[in-house]
């Protein structure tokens, strides 16, 4: 449902080398949505080296993972996004 009161939101989660920290992360994400009945789509943009993909994957959400390092202006202005419109 997508109205006021069951909205529909994604939300990108940028993630390299987040083990100790991801999982508390995504486990109050879906507490969050839950409680306010939030439809949420969750995608975590991983470059990642240690375990972080794993715990995405075991929270059922959407893993992109790519090899760039860093996040931000720098980044973006160097991958377009080509689902982005103006």
């Amino acid at each position: 449902m997508n109205d006021l009161t069951h909205p529909s939101v994604s939300i990108i989660l940028p993630c390299r080398n987040e083990e100790h920290a991801l999982g508390h992360c995504l486990a109050a994400i879906r507490r969050v949505t839950g409680e306010y009945h939030i439809d949420a789509e969750v995608i975590v943009s991983d470059s990642s080296e240690d375990g972080s993909p794993g715990i995405a994957r075991s929270f059922d959400v959407r893993l992109v993972k790519h090899d760039r390092e860093g996040y931000g202006f720098y980044w973006f202005s160097r991958c377009p996004l080509p689902f982005i419109s103006e």
